[in-house]
C-alpha cells in the first residue's frame, strides 16, 4: 500500500525546516557575537540580519505557510537576539577573566547578563532587536495575489 505522499513530505519539510533553523541559529549567534567582540559594539543591527536570514532560510526550504512558519520565525529571530545577548556579555566578562564565550557563559547568571546588556545596548539597538520578531514574521507570510 502506497504512503500518502502529501502528509509525509509536509512533515520532512518541518523537520528540514527546524534542521536549518538550528543552523541558521548557529550562524547567525556566531556572526553576531564575533562581531561585537571585535567593534567592541553590541551591533544591534544584526538582529534584523537575523530576522531576513530565518525569513529567507523558511522559504528555501519550502515550509508550510501558516501560523506554524511563522512562529518558527519569530522563535528563531528572538532566540538569536537573547544568545547573542548572553554571548556578547559572555565574550566580555571573560576577556577579563580569561575564559573563552561558552565558559563564561556557562558562569553567567541572568542577572548580571541582563545589567551588562541593559549598559551595552543604545536606543538604536533595542529598536532593531524589538523590530527583528515582527520582520521576520512578515517575511514568512504567504504573499496574497492582487485582485
Amino acid at each position: 500500500m502506497p504512503a500518502r505522499t502529501g502528509q509525509t513530505e509536509a512533515g520532512g519539510r518541518w523537520i528540514l525546516a527546524a534542521a536549518v533553523m538550528v543552523a541558521g541559529l548557529l550562524g547567525a549567534v556566531t556572526v553576531w557575537v564575533t562581531l561585537a567582540l571585535l567593534t567592541q559594539l553590541s551591533c544591534g543591527w544584526m538582529a534584523l540580519v537575523a530576522a531576513v536570514d530565518f525569513g529567507l532560510l523558511l522559504r528555501l526550504v519550502r515550509a508550510p505557510p501558516g501560523a506554524a512558519r511563522t512562529v518558527l520565525a519569530i522563535l528563531a529571530t528572538t532566540l538569536a537576539c537573547v544568545a547573542s545577548a548572553w554571548l556578547i556579555v559572555a565574550g566580555q566578562l571573560g576577556l577579563m577573566l580569561g575564559l573563552d564565550p561558552i565558559s563564561s557563559g556557562l558562569r553567567l547568571g541572568p542577572v548580571l547578563a541582563w545589567e551588562y546588556t541593559l549598559l551595552g545596548f543604545g536606543p538604536w539597538d533595542w529598536a532593531c532587536v524589538a523590530f527583528a520578531p515582527l520582520l521576520a514574521g512578515l517575511l514568512v507570510q504567504e504573499r496574497r495575489p492582487a485582485g
